[in-house]
């Protein structure tokens, strides 16, 4: 699972989708959950969001953070249009790409 390979615990991985009232998560991740949520669901994070976030993070990180959530978009995007199924195919193919 993507998950896992970036270092999430089992129980962050469990917990993800109430994340809000989850208490696996530290300050930042629940900034930046927070702020992937709302670019998601609104198209930008709301000010507070961003201002909470700049006190964890720098610009730079920041700007990474909002370029790795549209990537996701795309590729979801992607993979939804061509019904292709992530767990098995995509991220198999990425794996075998990356000699893994």
């Amino acid at each position: 699972m993507l998950g896992k390979s970036v270092g999430m615990t089992d129980s962050q991985i469990a917990a993800i989708k109430d994340w809000r009232t989850a208490t696996v998560f530290s300050r930042t991740e629940r900034a930046v959950l927070r702020f992937t949520d709302e670019i998601i669901k609104k198209g930008k994070a709301g000010a507070r969001t961003v201002s909470a976030l700049e006190k964890l993070m720098s610009h730079q990180e920041m700007m990474e953070l909002t370029v790795a959530i549209g990537f996701y978009q795309l590729l979801a995007h992607i993979l939804m249009t061509f019904e292709v199924d992530a767990e098995t195919t995509a991220f198999k193919s990425a794996s075998q790409i990356m000699g893994r």
